[in-house]
């Protein structure tokens, strides 16, 4: 990937992000940013170069494919903090809270943007900015969909955007709230490790006896389980460590 880059792809890769006649073509560039974005010397070359503007332009796009690639290349741009004053300059943080309110029901999309947030909310300096930009409103969205990694990364941003008391009151009226109470509360259920892929490490209920007639299961069984809401353990864990945030400050006790 290092080489590529080095070759001067990015020109040509810039030429087709631009190229709005072309949504193939649009796609194509997006995924490879996406994929090159993943060196971590990549990651230092792109968030200093003008295809920068280009990704964060495709991240507004109508096209969900083309939004989920671009938004994926920032969030593993985002994974250096050096490259965090680039991705925020001059434009902030709302084009990834737009990017949830165009393509609500795309759970890949979801997964991107909250990863995005939370990799920047590990950044203090990036709090004001992302709380200004309507991006508690998203996480609320994305913890909301039940889709376990998009679930985890929302809860772990507002778990550290929440340790600054100064942030409390654009989390508590977002909606966000809400949905950390689901993920860190409700009925008693079987739980799973995931790895950050989202794949399951350990599986509680094979370990022990099993039933064959125990509903829960029948839809490990059926495959249905591990894409349901707050079944990954992390999520649980990061919700609660949240809303213990937020019980700091004794003007959230009643919301709370």
């Amino acid at each position: 990937r290092r080489p590529i880059v080095l070759a001067g792809a990015l020109e040509p890769l810039a030429i087709g992000a631009q190229n709005e006649d072309d949504i193939d073509v649009q796609r194509e560039a997006a995924s490879c940013l996406q994929a090159l974005s993943l060196n971590e010397e990549n990651k230092i070359t792109v968030s200093e170069g003008e295809i920068l503007v280009d990704i964060v332009n495709l991240c507004e796009s109508g096209d969900v494919m083309v939004c989920r690639q671009a938004t994926s290349a920032i969030a593993n741009l985002s994974e250096n903090e050096v490259t965090h004053d680039k991705l925020l300059g001059g434009w902030g943080a709302s084009f990834l809270a737009d990017a949830i309110d165009v393509n609500t029901d795309d759970a890949a999309l979801m997964r991107e943007v909250s990863r995005c947030i939370c990799n920047l909310s590990a950044n203090y300096d990036t709090h004001d900015t992302i709380c200004s930009s309507g991006c508690c409103e998203a996480l609320g969205k994305a913890a909301s969909l039940g889709e376990s990694l998009a679930a985890r990364y929302a809860s772990l941003a507002v778990m550290n955007l929440a340790t600054q008391i100064d942030n409390h009151s654009a989390i508590m009226p977002s909606g966000v709230v809400e949905a950390l109470v689901d993920l860190a509360g409700g009925e008693p259920r079987p739980w799973v490790v995931l790895d950050t892929d989202g794949n399951v490490v350990r599986d509680p209920v094979e370990e022990e006896e099993t039933d064959e007639e125990n509903p829960y299961q029948k839809k490990i069984t059926e495959g249905m389980l591990y894409d349901s809401l707050g079944y990954d353990r992390d999520a649980r864990r990061y919700a609660a460590l949240a809303l213990g945030n937020l019980a700091i400050n004794e003007k959230n006790h009643p919301q709370l």
